[in-house]
């Protein structure tokens, strides 16, 4: 009868030589990793260790900060899921709105678009006498 399989593989080299399977491999030679395209945003000098904080605290020396940014909306906090479900419903109105507001504005900005240029199509010549040099066809002349 055979043996069951052992949980740890145990491979045969082919020169007669077995290998145990284990968790890392190593011969594995690592992974070229991906090369990062564009520009970076890192600002040099910006960083400092987790020593070089206390130590600069400690002694009352300025920490390099960025000013926070701040925004106007609240940030909810949540007890259970029907608040996180009732706030979901709430932002969805508030994007239709918003959503049906930049809609209206774009309407009104295309129909007073049209109207400034509509009075220049509309705005038909008066039919010129052929003999005269006016409109009225009376060559300028008062009555």
């Amino acid at each position: 009868m055979k043996k069951p399989a052992p949980s740890v593989t145990i491979k045969d080299q082919e020169d007669g030589r077995t290998r145990l399977r284990v968790q890392f491999d190593i011969t594995y030679k690592g992974s070229p990793g991906k090369k990062v395209q564009g520009e970076s945003h890192t600002e040099p000098d910006m960083t400092l260790t987790l020593g070089q904080l206390l130590e600069r605290h400690s002694r009352g020396k300025d920490i390099p900060m960025k000013e926070p940014i701040y925004f106007e909306t609240e940030v909810p906090t949540f007890s259970d899921l029907t608040d996180v479900e009732r706030y979901k419903d709430q932002l969805q109105r508030r994007l239709e709105e918003t959503k049906k507001f930049i809609q209206d504005e774009r309407h009104e900005a295309d129909k007073s678009k049209n109207a400034k240029t509509s009075p220049n199509k509309a705005q038909k010549k008066a039919p010129v006498d052929e003999d005269s040099q006016t409109p009225e066809g009376n060559n300028g002349a008062a009555n």
